[in-house]
């Protein structure tokens, strides 16, 4: 047995040394190890959140978004049956996390039909993921994805007006990022990704734990040098901070006033909790309509990143009825708003 352990340790010494030495030539060994562990930990806050999935939720899964493209598909789930239900739903799209190296649509599968069973459609879509992709593929990817939607809304139950895009961590950023391009034409025009929906039908975002300030990432702490491998992946340059794409990449530095509505939120033992921070700070400061959800410092258990997928914690529960709040909300403002049209009109 002592031999067995003596063994493991001196493997496991070597592995550490050959991440650390081959992670100055290049990102794949770090980035493949933060594949790991974050399919890891996905896969298990998926199984814990079984217990919360109700039943009956009408699914049609794989479905392809784009056919040049085999890593294009998307999952789609509602409460009703989508061969019999004859009108359009609420929509939810969720781009899933993963440091845009890892995670897959399947990861955020029983969240999504959790959503669904309170009255919208859900679509989590799939994009390719780097170092065997880099930007801004992903976020052509969701654009595509919008544009199929949108074409084949009545097939899927959506409401082609009322749409709520959503993400997590790297999918926050994605999505965030979307935002940016359908509601301000300069910045598309700028990166050359034309919106494929009209702003006006995105009624608002669901932004959990992503990074939006990528002048205040903070790649000097303890997942520091990963952070690294991660953005080098996506940009395809040790440099990246040097790279055009990454001046893109920032959500506030190019946020208009006509930006979503946005609800927000991160847990507070989470290090990209300034990364929420500053996005609310420059919606303030555009006058962009936002609802948060952040903890006191002194709130214990500290919460970590994607705690909002925790069900059985308060703070878990707490996040998901605050973005559901905030839906809503947002549906009833829009319903209003249709209302005084239609008799402005009369």
């Amino acid at each position: 047995m002592r031999k067995f352990f003596l063994t493991v340790s001196v493997v496991l010494i070597l592995a550490i040394v050959v991440i650390q030495v081959s992670s100055y030539f290049s990102p794949f060994a770090k980035s493949m190890l933060v594949r790991l562990v974050f399919n890891v930990g996905a896969t298990v806050a998926s199984h814990k959140m079984e217990g919360h999935v109700p039943e009956h939720i009408s699914e049609r899964l794989d479905v392809p978004y784009d056919a040049t493209d085999k890593e294009a598909l998307l999952d789609i789930f509602s409460s009703v049956d989508l061969e019999k239900f004859n009108h359009g739903l609420p929509t939810i799209v969720w781009t899933h996390g993963g440091g845009w190296v890892s995670g897959n649509k399947s990861q955020v599968r029983n969240y999504a039909k959790i959503l669904a069973s309170k009255g919208f459609t859900v679509v989590a879509i799939d994009y390719s993921v780097a170092p065997g992709a880099r930007y801004p593929t992903p976020v052509r990817q969701a654009l595509k994805a919008l544009s199929y939607l949108n074409r084949h809304a009545a097939a899927f139950k959506i409401d082609p007006k009322k749409i709520f895009l959503a993400g997590d961590s790297a999918g926050a950023q994605i999505t965030a990022q979307v935002a940016n391009i359908l509601s301000s034409p300069e910045y598309a025009r700028a990166i050359g990704l034309a919106p494929t929906m009209k702003r006006e039908n995105v009624l608002g975002l669901l932004l959990y734990c992503g990074i939006y300030d990528p002048a205040i990432v903070d790649v000097k702490g303890g997942w520091g040098s990963y952070i690294k491998a991660m953005m080098w992946s996506y940009f395809g340059k040790k440099d990246f901070q040097n790279t055009s794409g990454f001046k893109e990449f920032s959500v506030v530095d190019h946020m208009t006033h006509d930006f979503p509505p946005f609800f927000v939120t991160v847990g507070n033992g989470d290090t990209v909790m300034p990364q929420s921070l500053s996005l609310v700070r420059k919606a303030e400061s555009l006058g962009v309509r936002h609802d948060m959800l952040f903890f006191e410092a002194e709130y214990s258990p500290k919460l970590k990143h994607e705690y909002q997928f925790d069900l059985d914690s308060d703070a878990g529960k707490q996040a998901l009825q605050r973005a559901l709040a905030f839906m809503n909300a947002r549906l009833k403002d829009t319903n209003q708003e249709t209302k005084s049209l239609i008799s402005l009109q009369h």
